[in-house]
């Protein structure tokens, strides 16, 4: 993912005290609207989805590269913060991105 499309930090922590949360099985995400042409993105996934420095850099590339695929998502100009859950981890391919997919679909409807 190009640099233009993530938060920085001090964006994230911004973002963890201004904006909307929405929980879903795998995921917690926090987005507000941005006044830019793009959507933003940051991937946190904590130690206690997995101790494995590679599995939660596993994680993180197989929802960036999902989100560098479907790029038409968000539609608006949003920040958004994906922060894994333990069932994250756990869940197939097909289950992690149909979950993507649903958030992506709720945040479309949301904002």
């Amino acid at each position: 993912m190009k640099k233009i499309f993530r938060l920085r930090q001090g964006e994230i922590s911004t973002l963890f005290r201004r904006s909307a949360q929405l929980e879903f099985r795998s995921f917690r995400v926090r987005a507000r609207k941005n006044f830019l042409p793009h959507a933003r993105f940051a991937l946190v996934v904590p130690k206690s989805v997995d101790k494995r420095s590679t599995a939660r850099n596993r994680l993180r590339r197989m929802a960036r590269e999902w989100i560098r695929k479907n790029r038409v998502v968000p539609a608006k100009s949003l920040d958004v913060v994906l922060t894994f859950k333990k069932e994250a981890a756990a869940s197939s391919g097909q289950e992690f991105y149909a979950e993507l997919s649903s958030i992506f679909d709720e945040l479309n409807r949301r904002f």
